[in-house]
């Protein structure tokens, strides 16, 4: 495999940290690496050996693997242009996985000296590895099942520290006062009991929504891969959205910070599409982050077009019969296996949820303060007949003997059960769907009837949503109306009516990409048959004299 150092300079030049950088600086650090060429299932470092270098991949397709002897499925496949061997910069510096050369491949390699050498110097390749470096770490703490293995991570990070240090501090500060009096109360003996209880209830709630405010913060993520941006929001039990655009969509990338944000490092990095923002909201180094997004769509864009010249390329050659080179192929992707859960799980991850994805599908279902305004009776019902039944049994109230009443309890008790869950199963039924064709209404009574709406996604004239009332804008939830043709959807009472909305125009906007991408399809066959046609005239033509002459 024969490569020099403009063909590296010209896979550096797409690649986040070097993108838009200027050529003497990539050349100082591309002849500071070292170039090695592996061939074919060669090994480039063994899970558990000690990290020698940091890698970017020039040419070929490297895998990285974990017990390989198992013959696992890879990691991830990475391509020229995707760095590898970030234990490089750990303390341990010990492998995680095996690196191995799918095709044969060629590598650039920096060791420590070089590197030693080449950060000082350049302040913007060390903030670079030290960005990548940093999502490493964190891809390693994180599960996410949406992605594939040709699919490759160059950004992650939760919203910066400051907002789980805000979010825990009115909880914070009612735990410690609440402690202190529980510790002045047991020390003094002179407070109420009841006093005690209500101070040990505020140090349990407070506990609860400090877990709660940190669970929050940890499950909400912005990612970069080679493929899409993605802001991921998860609201345990409750909600969870992915916003993300597909990387060739990109059209423009922005930053945002405010002067409390220019303070403290922190931003929003906006990705502007076809189909409006993606928003990657409140990142520690927003700079950096937009750069990434910035070099990962344009070098998505040139690898599109590689893709469709070579999709060209093979339909002439189908049609004028001639063989593909050795070697040739259109970037096959590779089908991941998926891992289903049962559904007794999916019930129940499912069941209070307000926002779900169920691979295309998004259901969404009415905001849950109108599940516990549907529940309020029954449920009171219900508390208040074991709050008595409670009284009963330790004697503080005496109506009818103890046995009787017990029966009595819990006959009314079932009859107050079963109304809650009718109650519960009521908003339960009720659900939207958006699929990547239509839009579905469904209102189903328990027991009862069922009615069932539907709306082709090209049929959508207009979506808008509304608010209403301070407990509509406080918790957030409103109804969101599509305009299909004279009739009208509605979506009534969901939480954050404005994402329902960005969810549909996206919808809108992909669907009509996937239109045009099957016309320029339907283009490439076209000219398949314009070229095919006009071989076989020519090839008449080149016949014709010979004929002509046979004829004399």
């Amino acid at each position: 495999m024969i490569v020099d150092r403009d063909d590296i300079l010209e896979v550096v030049k797409m690649i986040y940290p070097f993108h838009r950088k200027e050529e003497r600086y990539l050349q100082e650090i591309i002849d500071a690496g070292e170039i090695a060429e592996f061939h074919m299932g060669e090994m480039i470092y063994k899970e558990g050996e000690e990290s020698e270098g940091f890698f970017l991949v020039v040419q070929g397709v490297v895998e990285l693997r974990r017990d390989v002897e198992a013959k696992n499925q890879p990691i991830v496949k990475l391509i020229p242009g995707d760095f590898f061997g970030f234990e490089f910069f750990e303390k341990e510096r010990k492998c995680r996985s095996t690196a191995m050369a799918a095709k044969d491949a060629v590598v650039l390699i920096f060791r420590q000296k070089e590197l030693e050498a080449l950060l000082p110097k350049f302040p913007w390749f060390q903030r670079g590895l030290q960005t990548l470096f940093e999502s490493f770490r964190q891809a390693r703490q994180v599960r996410l099942d949406w992605m594939g293995v040709d699919e490759v991570i160059h950004f992650i990070s939760r919203r910066h520290n400051v907002f789980l240090f805000f979010g825990l501090l009115g909880p914070v500060i009612f735990l410690v006062a609440s402690f202190v009096m529980l510790v002045f109360a047991a020390l003094s003996g002179i407070v109420p009991l009841a006093l005690s209880v209500v101070f040990g209830s505020i140090f349990l709630i407070s506990l609860l929504v400090c877990g709660w405010v940190y669970l929050d913060w940890t499950n909400d993520y912005s990612i970069v891969t080679n493929q899409r941006v993605v802001f991921q929001e998860k609201v345990v039990l409750l909600y969870d959205s992915r916003q993300e655009a597909p990387m060739n969509a990109v059209l423009k990338v922005d930053t945002a910070t405010s002067l409390l944000g220019r303070w403290l490092g922190y931003g929003n990095v906006m990705a502007s599409t076809y189909a409006g923002l993606v928003i990657l909201r409140s990142l520690n180094r927003p700079k950096e982050a937009a750069a990434i997004v910035q070099a990962e769509s344009e070098r998505s864009f040139v690898r599109r077009r590689l893709v469709e010249k070579k999709e060209l390329d093979g339909i002439i050659r189908e049609r004028l019969s001639i063989e593909q080179p050795e070697g040739w192929e259109i970037n096959p992707k590779e089908i991941t296996p998926e891992i289903k859960p049962g559904r007794l799980q999916v019930i129940m991850a499912n069941m209070f949820r307000m926002r779900f994805e169920q691979g295309p599908k998004i259901t969404y279902r009415m905001h849950w303060f109108i599940l516990m305004v549907k529940t309020f009776i029954p449920a009171t019902v219900l508390l208040s007949i074991f709050a008595a039944w409670g009284l009963r049994m330790i004697n503080w109230i005496q109506i009818l003997p103890a046995g009787i009443f017990t029966a009595l309890a819990a006959i009314l008790g079932l009859v107050a059960f079963g109304f809650w869950v009718y109650q519960f199963f009521d908003w339960h039924n009720d659900y939207y769907e958006v699929t990547p064709d239509q839009v579905i209404d469904v209102y189903k009574k328990p027991l009862g009837t069922e009615e069932r709406q539907a709306a082709p996604i090209k049929n959508i004239q207009s979506v808008e949503f509304r608010r209403k009332g301070i407990l509509g804008v406080i918790l957030n939830f409103g109804t969101v109306y599509i305009r299909v043709g004279d009739a009208e959807l509605t979506f009534d009472y969901v939480y954050n009516p404005a994402e329902i909305q960005r969810d549909l125009f996206y919808r809108i906007a992909e669907r009509d990409y996937r239109e045009k991408q099957e016309a320029l399809v339907e283009e490439k066959i076209r000219l398949g048959d314009w070229i095919e046609a006009y071989h076989h005239i020519r090839q008449e033509g080149e016949r014709a004299p010979d004929s002509s002459q046979e004829t004399k």
